[in-house]
């Protein structure tokens, strides 16, 4: 690890407590403090990756659910590990009662074999409806990195938009080219922080009755049941209306090295049979969503999303502006 404040390489057994053993000054978190191992410089890092070294706003949840990643994606590895350190008493007491004759030491490598036996079968049993939730809930995440790092440091970290300052936040365009509608109004935020609505003339709206009328239709929403069933209510509701989803396919987050991928409970039947039956989404797709896998769309980049955007915008804009685009005339200017 290296000190933020004097670049010095540093081992955690080289720290006291939260100060740096070479310029004593305190560090923001500690690995030891929380479950996603994060430690200041990889805040600093996750912020320049959100922020694309400084062109793009991101919210809270956004650095959650990317701090949450390679903690997601390395469960599981506790158990094989454990499993391996076992594997030497275990042939130790086996070699060793066999030598010597002694059969007394077979029962503790007995009762080894018979906890690990009832451990597989539940976690095999339980397979389909074991949740998989970062192993960090974000109260606690705001507790230790947000808040620690603005205590540390006496500002947050570059980019980072704060809840409270959303309320204030532009969500119409008065003359919208694009309305960009989502269950919830949190999948909006990144867009709103970045300007989208004021740069790009679109509406961002997260109920039906805030969409305008005559203006094509683009969604936002998670990669799960839950998010494609309101994908086909928005089609059937504006019928005619041009409708497209920005949404990553579920191909995408179930191949993606990157993807954050969550498990929650099976979605009810019904609601399987419907989203199969309506074809928006390929069979397999659909088998990998009906498992409980689903990957949070504030979990996707600013960087990202905005493209998304960007792009759906050009499609729908008349020919002088898309001529204007191409020659700079619109280009995104850098952001705060």
């Amino acid at each position: 690890m290296i000190c933020p404040h004097c670049t010095t390489n540093l081992k955690y057994k080289d720290r006291g407590g939260k100060t740096c053993s070479s310029c004593r000054k305190r560090f923001a978190v500690e690995p030891k403090d929380n479950p996603l191992r994060l430690h200041d410089v990889k805040l600093q890092r996750l912020s320049q990756q959100l922020s694309g070294n400084g062109l793009y706003r991101y919210t809270v949840n956004q650095l959650y659910f990317n701090a949450s990643r390679k903690a997601v994606r390395g469960r599981g590895c506790g158990p094989v590990a454990a499993l391996t350190l076992m594997m030497f008493p275990v042939v130790i007491l086996t070699v060793t009662a066999l030598a010597a004759d002694l059969p007394i030491l077979l029962l503790p490598v007995a009762l080894i074999v018979l906890g690990w036996t009832i451990y597989f079968a539940y976690r095999i049993s339980t397979r389909h409806t074991r949740r998989i939730d970062p192993p960090m809930d974000r109260t606690s995440f705001h507790t230790v990195a947000v808040e620690g790092w603005r205590q540390t440091y006496g500002q947050d970290l570059p980019g980072l938009v704060r809840d409270r300052e959303l309320s204030n936040l532009p969500e119409h365009s008065s003359t919208p080219v694009l309305v960009v509608l989502a269950p919830k109004r949190s999948a909006l935020a990144a867009l709103r922080i970045n300007d989208v609505v004021n740069r790009h003339r679109v509406t961002l709206a997260y109920s039906f009755d805030q969409v305008p009328p005559d203006v094509p239709i683009a969604l936002l929403h998670d990669v799960s049941v839950a998010g494609y069933h309101f994908a086909g209510q928005a089609r059937a509701t504006f019928g005619q209306r041009v409708v497209t989803d920005l949404t990553p396919r579920p191909k995408a987050a179930r191949t993606a090295a990157a993807a954050l991928r969550l498990r929650q409970p099976r979605a009810a039947d019904d609601v399987l049979g419907w989203l199969r039956a309506s074809r928006l989404l390929d069979d397999d797709e659909v088998t990998w969503l009906a498992k409980g896998w689903w990957t949070p769309i504030e979990s996707v980049r600013p960087s990202n999303l905005i493209n998304r955007v960007t792009a759906a915008v050009n499609r729908n804009a008349d020919p002088d502006e898309r001529a204007a685009a191409a020659v700079g005339f619109m280009s995104w200017p850098t952001a705060r």
